[in-house]
């Protein structure tokens, strides 16, 4: 044995999903993320994931309540934790359903409409210059079963003022296309601008999204991202090969793979292990496709305690931050188990 002979050191096993992504995709073509928008859970999610989804706090019902307040609270805090945390970025800073009451008012010109949305995207667009802001959202919910989504009357959550804009000559709601021609006018140029969609089982919503996305970049505008919010039910995953068609479509046109805002609902008394199943198979298909594009994966929940809808359990931990099998069965699919 010579003088210079050193016991081998014991392999590091990873034990958060954060240590077991940077072990096993160290090239950055997975991203793992969680929600992020209030002290609640926080030292939970700085343990468990180095990637940040930003909740509501780039809303412009958040950062613009009232037609000359503007508040970035919630968006300094969300910056702060992640600069020293070492955390990337996602801005779910969407045009689309969750704007300012105000802007919702049923008596809003769609002039007064169009100077909202470009004071909104130019007023957001210096976030995205931060070095570890590696996505913008742009636009959100824009379509459902198939149509574009239109205004509602009143001022409900769930209401898009912005299609009052106008339509352009090939049937596209205006706001789109200007809301891209901002973002890619004052955002930088390494942030990836992204088209987000809601939960919707319809392929005429995706077919009408991607083919509007293949005309938009033909005409010069920047998408570099689909993403899908994927606020499901226990036993979703009979839904896989909808999902796998999407995921390689949007790859073929030379766009990330983005799940935005998953959760999985327990709605009529499954076990958790029915809710760990639906995880698993989903995150697990999304990383069948890491090889040919980046591809992402952003949890709503992380734990059931800091959860949107905690009366359908949706946290990966429970009410204490105890794991549930839904974690471990995202450890097992990040794991390739």
């Amino acid at each position: 044995m010579g003088m210079g002979w050193r016991p081998a050191k014991p392999p590091v096993i990873p034990q958060t999903i954060k240590e077991i992504v940077q072990q096993e995709y160290p090239d950055g073509n997975v991203k793992i993320g969680v929600n992020l928008q209030s002290t609640e859970c926080e030292d939970l999610i700085n343990k468990e994931f180095d990637h940040l989804t930003s909740g509501i706090v780039f809303k412009q019902v958040v950062i613009h309540p009232e037609p000359g307040i503007y508040t970035y609270e919630g968006i300094d805090y969300l910056m702060a934790n992640a600069e020293e945390n070492g955390q990337t970025v996602y801005m779910h800073s969407p045009v689309g359903p969750q704007c300012s009451t105000w802007a919702k008012d049923d008596s809003r010109t769609p002039e007064e409409l169009e100077t909202n949305l470009h004071e909104f995207l130019q007023a957001i667009a210096p976030y995205s210059y931060y070095s570890n802001v590696l996505y913008q959202e742009v636009v959100n919910e824009t379509i459902h079963e198939g149509a574009w989504f239109g205004p509602k009357p009143g001022t409900d959550s769930w209401e898009n003022p912005w299609y009052a804009i106008g339509l352009d000559s090939d049937g596209t709601p205006s706001y789109i296309r200007m809301a891209f021609a901002d973002a890619t006018q004052y955002s930088s140029p390494f942030c990836k601008l992204v088209w987000n969609q809601h939960t919707d089982d319809s392929m005429a919503s995706w077919k009408l999204l991607l083919s509007t996305v293949v005309k938009l970049k033909s005409e010069g505008y920047r998408i570099d991202a689909i993403g899908w919010q994927a606020h499901v039910d226990v036993g979703w995953e009979v839904n896989l090969p909808y999902l796998r068609q999407i995921i390689a479509q949007v790859q073929a046109m030379g766009m990330d793979f983005i799940v935005t805002e998953m959760d999985v609902f327990i709605k009529n008394g499954e076990s958790l292990e029915a809710q760990a199943a639906t995880y698993k198979a989903i995150v697990k298909t999304v990383l069948e496709y890491k090889d040919a594009g980046t591809v992402g994966v952003s949890f709503w929940s992380v734990s059931d305690k800091c959860s949107w809808r905690d009366y359908w359990i949706p946290g990966l931990f429970d009410e204490n931050e105890v794991p549930k099998p839904a974690y471990h069965s995202v450890q097992d699919a990040l794991l390739g188990r």
